[in-house]
């Protein structure tokens, strides 16, 4: 089976590598033959034959809305990397994943046995609480609290007008969550006066597994010319899996390339302008993703291979309306934006090693663990289902840019309320626990009740847990700039937030404690985050700026955990109980930049070195007896470094890009609890110390006038730990360590008249590094594994109008 999917891709990798110039010469040919009726065609004028390489020999500079206004990316003193829509397509980024390669200085981790990931800029990563980073769909938050809901919402790439990456705190204008940096994913607004369209399809073939294929479309323009505009988009995509499940008990396969993924997307704009000073827009974005499996492999199985007993599917779907208004009055703008963010993702999983290892007793423990198949007919299924609803409203006012006044300035109001829900519950034949107890470690009789005090609820399930969290954020914010000299800025802003927190939980079932449980709590803050900004325009399209700025994110909630099996975790850190809540932690940031065009256009660079000071860091305690954990403000940390991303226009056709990033982040304190050191001074914080892209693009013309490309992409992410080092009280010896990263991809395609047709390789050196290594438990010897997708090659084809 195996060696038959091989042959399949190799055949695919000749084809796709031989099909490209063909379909390309296809063009040509459709262009330049003459019609067979009807009257005389007229031949297109030829373009020089170096038209291909003149059109390359500037780099262009993007416009961004890194500070909720319209500027190019060399005039915004803010470290920015822009991506639009053109970059994605070349580097063949289709989701987060894919773009976070990209960027320098941006990491995304993995953060537990779902694939769940977590957004690190400049080092500012907690796997734990509310997130570091910000997460916008337009001018809409939607990043989800870690304790909750677990995973972001990234939406996937497909007709964006550009993705925007701000680095270091931007809490003034987008508030809280945004402490280490702001992801925008911004969408294409309608046109009053032109038609425009986007299409895309592509397949591809992974080595060793399914193909992979997508379709997209997008249209717009006006429906009543300078008055009335519209945009809509749909998209669907299949990636085929790569992950084999196999049966555990008996070794047989139970599902080939079982991590299939489809999703789909829809976005539709609705734009009107009924006088020339109202701007009255509505949207709605739609987003599914279904995955059929997980993409851990076990290390005992062998790459690839999954010792699940069961199908591990997990669905997340949200949907996104958002209405605004815009009023141009004379000299400033009024814009009002209200948006309703709903969310619902669930999963089911096999539990059974987890669970089985939770209660293995920890001492005079002589097996080391629970080892796959354990229990023979034994299963234990886990549900997690969870939503988010968000309500958010902004009234914002920005003074107009050509006003002759050296003053320039934004103000607004924030109201955001958040209902986040979690509900998780493990059912399986809970006598056999017992049974398996009094086999192997007491030998006497037992069940259920002998052990843990209680029946299974409803004859199955083992442990129910129900969290619900209420977030409110009210805020007034402001920007106020001064043109000191003509070329000479100074900015102060500052946002005052209230923010208030409270939970309610309700746990049951014997792994409970043996009774039903209810906790409740709440937490007001009143955080403050200014901003100073200094900036100097050495030229129209070159910049310098200082920085300081704040950032924070609001406190939360622990969810209790079992005593009865984590309670020599407790006892050893001198508590019976986890803390209930945990408060915010805040940081600040000083940084030098500098930015712009150089030598003609043919250079375009942009860097900054930063320092940050990180107090009160919320981070996870884990507990290694039992696999549970809590959430505590651990002491302080430090995280210095610089980025740097540049574009050469080198000529002829030849086109460089690259990017490299420094994060050293460390503890700079140290946090003991009764004799256990939580974290140690010294230990750096589970973020890549290094990080740097490279990419050559060649443009030329084949058959004429066919503009033609090839492209080479590498990325390299460097190791770093994952946990403290062996003091600390959470070390994890077998998943410490986190190695390097090194991932290349190549793509070959021409385009003409709107067509573009490409063939690619991604994965070229088929790396099967690491990228997240996780146990159960300390005493749970079973070790999963994340790595890349394997080897693929593909082809698209985009038409744009």
């Amino acid at each position: 089976m195996m060696l038959d999917r091989r042959r399949l891709f190799r055949f695919s990798l000749i084809v796709s590598t031989a099909l490209t110039p063909a379909l390309m010469a296809g063009f040509a040919l459709a262009q330049t033959a003459p019609a067979q009726t009807g009257p005389a065609q007229t031949a297109p004028a030829q373009a020089p034959p170096q038209q291909a390489a003149e059109d390359h020999d500037k780099v262009e500079t993007i416009t961004v809305t890194a500070q909720k206004r319209s500027e190019l990316l060399t005039k915004v003193p803010i470290s920015v990397t822009a991506l639009d829509q053109e970059t994605l397509d070349k580097q063949g980024a289709k989701d987060m994943a894919d773009v976070a390669r990209l960027v320098p200085g941006l990491s995304l981790q993995t953060s537990d046995s779902q694939g769940d990931t977590n957004i690190s800029i400049r080092g500012i990563t907690s796997d734990t609480g509310a997130q570091t980073t910000g997460v916008y769909i337009d001018e809409t938050p939607v990043q989800a609290r870690q304790e909750v809901v677990a995973a972001n919402p990234y939406p996937k790439v497909f007709d964006l007008d550009h993705i925007e990456v701000l680095k270091g705190p931007q809490g003034t204008l987008f508030g809280s969550g945004s402490e280490g940096g702001t992801v925008r994913f911004l969408t294409p607004e309608p046109s009053l006066s032109r038609y425009s369209g986007y299409l895309r399809s592509e397949l591809a073939f992974t080595d060793g597994g399914a193909p992979s294929y997508e379709t997209g479309g997008a249209v717009g323009g006006p429906i009543v010319d300078g008055v009335l505009g519209f945009r809509a988009s749909i998209w669907e995509r299949e990636d085929g899996g790569y992950i084999n499940r196999v049966n555990p008990v008996n070794n047989g396969l139970g599902a080939t390339d079982a991590n299939s993924e489809n999703s789909k997307v829809g976005h539709f704009a609705l734009k009107y302008t009924p006088t020339d000073d109202l701007i009255l827009e509505t949207t709605l974005y739609f987003q599914e993703v279904h995955q059929n499996d997980r993409s851990f492999y076990w290390e005992s199985a062998g790459p690839f291979n999954d010792l699940a007993q069961i199908p591990q599917p997990s669905t997340d779907t949200f949907v996104l309306p958002t209405v605004s208004a815009e009023y141009d009055f004379d000299g400033f703008s009024a814009k009002f934006i209200s948006s309703y963010f709903k969310r619902n993702y669930n999963e089911t999983f096999d539990a059974t090693s987890f669970e089985l290892s939770g209660v293995i007793p920890l001492g005079g423990n002589s097996f080391g663990g629970i080892t796959l198949p354990g229990v023979p007919n034994y299963l234990s299924v886990g549900t997690h289902e969870s939503t988010q609803n968000n309500y958010t409203e902004e009234l914002r006012f920005t003074s107009d840019e050509d006003s002759k006044s050296r003053w320039s300035w934004i103000a607004g109001l924030w109201y955001q309320h958040n209902i986040s829900t979690d509900k998780q519950q493990y059912a399986e034949p809970f006598d056999e626990v017992g049974n398996y107890l009094s086999e192997y470690y007491y030998g006497v009789p037992g069940n259920s009740l002998s052990y843990f005090g209680e029946a299974p609820l409803d004859g199955k399930f083992s442990y129910i847990d129900r969290f619900v969290v209420n977030e409110t954020d009210k805020a007034i914010y402001g920007n106020l700039s001064y043109a000191i000299l003509d070329d000479l800025k100074a900015t102060i802003g500052l946002r005052a937030a209230q923010s208030g927190f409270d939970f309610n939980q309700e746990q049951d079932g014997p792994y409970s404690g043996g009774v039903p449980t209810a906790a409740s709590g709440s937490e007001k803050e009143t955080p403050v985050t200014p901003r100073f900004n200094i900036s100097y325009q050495l030229t129209p399209d070159q910049m310098i700026y200082a920085t300081a700025a704040k950032g924070y994110r609001i406190g939360g909630a622990n969810q209790t955990v079992p005593t009865n099996i984590c309670g020599t975790d407790l006892k050893s850190l001198g508590i019976s109980q986890v803390p209930e809540t945990f408060t915010s932690d805040t940081v600040w940031n000083y940084e030098l930049g500098a930015k712009g065009k150089f030598f003609d256009d043919r250079v375009l660079l942009e860097g900054s070195i930063y320092w940050i000071d990180w107090n009160a860091i919320q981070q996870q305690v884990f507990l290694p007896s039992c696999g549970y954990y809590y959430t505590a403000n651990l002491g302080t940390a430090a995280s210095r470094g610089f980025d740097l991303q540049g574009q050469w226009a080198v000529g002829n056709g030849f086109v460089l890009d690259g990017s490299a990033g420094l994060t050293d982040a460390r503890y700079t304190s140290s946090v003991i609890l009764v004799g256990n050191l939580l974290s140690k001074s010294g230990d750096s914080l589970p973020t890549p110390e290094w990080g740097a892209t490279a990419a050559a693009t060649y443009n030329f013309k084949v058959l004429g006038d066919i503009a033609s490309y090839a492209r080479v992409d590498y990325q390299f992410s460097g190791p770093y730990y994952r946990s403290g080092s062996a003091e600390t009280f959470s070390y994890e010896a077998a998943t410490r360590n986190a190695p390097a990263t090194h991932f290349v991809s190549m793509r070959v395609g021409g385009n003409r008249d709107g067509w573009d047709v490409s063939a690619y390789i991604n994965n070229v050196l088929d790396s099967r590094t690491s990228l997240y290594r996780y146990q159960d438990t300390a005493f749970s010897p079973g070790l999963r594994d994340l790595t890349f997708r394997p080897l693929t090659v593909g082809m698209t084809v985009g038409y744009k109008f």
